[in-house]
């Protein structure tokens, strides 16, 4: 593995076990998700963004979901994430998230969702005051086994009733 110094990895991650986000962690879990060159790297990655994801820490959650669309985004030809395994974890930290890392996190779902496909909730919120009918535009409604189904391109508003 050339890309990745896994002692040093380990080393950083180990050393803020009790720290919030350190610019030297962020660091770590920007390029957990840049470097993967090869399966071996990658795997490593995201077996250690799990790990860290497990922190109760707000920041390191929104950083590892970067992570994870910069897996997808940049090292799709390697190997997909598991959805059903990420996609519990992104909306659960959407839906806990302070401001600025609800839109790191509707950001890295907008890339995993180009990315890969996937079709994951883009906006999220526990308020309905910013909400109006304008706020949902279908771009295609179908007919398919006897069910009326309409695709939103940028997503659509989940609210929590």
């Amino acid at each position: 593995m050339n890309n990745f110094f896994i002692n040093e990895i380990n080393r950083v991650v180990a050393s803020t076990i009790d720290k919030g986000s350190t610019p030297e962690l962020a660091s770590v879990i920007f390029s957990l998700g840049r470097d993967a060159e090869c399966e071996e790297e990658y795997d490593f990655a995201l077996s250690k963004l799990m790990e860290l994801y497990e922190r109760d820490n707000e920041d390191v959650k929104a950083q590892v979901i970067q992570a994870f669309a910069l897996l997808a985004v940049l090292k799709k030809d390697i190997n997909r994430l598991d959805r059903s395994v990420i996609e519990p974890l992104i909306l659960k930290a959407a839906a806990t998230a302070s401001d600025t890392n609800k839109y790191i996190i509707l950001d890295a779902i907008e890339d995993i969702n180009h990315s890969l496909g996937w079709n994951l909730f883009c906006h999220y919120d526990t308020s309905d005051e910013h909400i109006s009918l304008h706020d949902c535009v279908a771009t295609e409604a179908y007919f398919k086994n006897v069910k009326l189904g309409f695709e939103f391109e940028n997503g659509f508003w989940v609210l929590p009733t």
